[in-house]
Parts: structure tokens; C-alpha cells; sequence
């Protein structure tokens, strides 16, 4: 199959499109023929050495294309089916990709309208949400410590005075 990768750090000119063999899912693992693939700011910071120092290096985390093989204990999807969803492996700018993480494609959504860009975007807003949980809680917290500790001054204060 044909993939971009590189060799060494830089800028966009090290990108190269090379033949690798074609990977195959692992238990609970997708394979895709892809029709789109995300990019976002992982891609650039790999390519230029600032995250994940070893070479060479396939890029793409999302992507969206037609299952074309599945891994041991899938039973949600089948060979056919239109998914979007996550690689793990960071090799999904190709033209097989394993996907871990995935969803169908919604039947209103086409390739490639936003189906590699939901892979990205969903679990970005699941994140928000999931950071917007924990700040409830902390500023719950943070609400609950406050008011015992003016308890506890307003109970120092009446000490004082007794």
C-alpha cells in the first residue's frame, strides 16, 4: 500500500509516499480502505521532530473510509460499512488504516464532507466536556472549603469574644 512518511525532521518537503505492507487488525481493530484523512497540529509536530523522536514515521491519527477487514471479536460493523474513527498507530495517511477507535459514518455525512474530521473533533469535545465536568467538581470543592473555612473564622471570631 501506498503511505506518507518520513525519514527525518523537517518541513513539508520531507514527506514522502512509499510502499509498506498492508496492515491487518488486531482483536476489536478495524481495517479501511481510506477515502479521507484528518490532519491537525500532531502531524506537524511529528514531522518536525517535537513529538515522537523515532524515524521514519507514518502520519495521520484520523481517518474515514469502507471496512475492508476485520479484527477478531468485531461484531458492530461489517466489511462495507462507511466508518470514521481513530488510529492509534498515527499511521492513518495511507491507503489502508487500522483503526481502534470507531464509529459509523452517519448516512447525511459523504467522504469527504467532515467523516475524517469528526475523528478529531468528537473526542476533542468529549474532552471539553470531560474538563468541564472536573472544573465543576473542583470548583465545587473549592465553593464547599471556602464556605467552611469562613465557618470556622466566623466560630474562631464568636470564641474570641466569649
Amino acid at each position: 500500500m501506498k503511505a506518507v512518511r518520513f525519514s527525518q525532521f523537517g518541513g513539508p518537503e520531507v514527506l514522502e509516499i512509499v510502499d509498506l505492507p498492508d496492515p491487518h487488525p488486531g482483536p476489536g481493530q478495524v481495517r479501511i480502505a481510506v477515502r479521507a484523512a484528518g490532519v491537525n497540529p500532531s502531524d506537524w509536530k511529528k514531522r518536525e521532530g517535537l513529538m515522537d523522536q523515532e524515524l521514519p514515521q507514518t502520519l495521520g491519527y484520523e481517518a474515514a473510509g469502507v471496512v475492508d477487514e476485520l479484527g477478531e471479536g468485531v461484531a458492530d460493523v461489517a466489511v462495507g460499512d462507511r466508518v470514521f474513527g481513530l488510529s492509534e498507530a498515527g499511521a492513518a495517511q495511507a491507503e489502508l488504516a487500522v483503526l481502534s477507535y470507531y464509529a459509523p459514518i452517519p448516512s447525511s455525512l459523504g467522504f469527504p464532507e467532515g467523516d475524517a474530521r469528526l475523528g478529531f473533533v468528537a473526542p476533542t469535545s468529549l474532552e471539553s466536556k470531560q474538563r468541564r465536568d472536573r472544573l465543576q467538581v473542583v470548583l465545587h470543592a473549592v465553593m464547599h472549603l471556602s464556605n467552611c473555612r469562613l465557618l470556622v473564622e466566623h466560630e474562631s471570631i464568636q470564641l474570641t469574644k466569649v
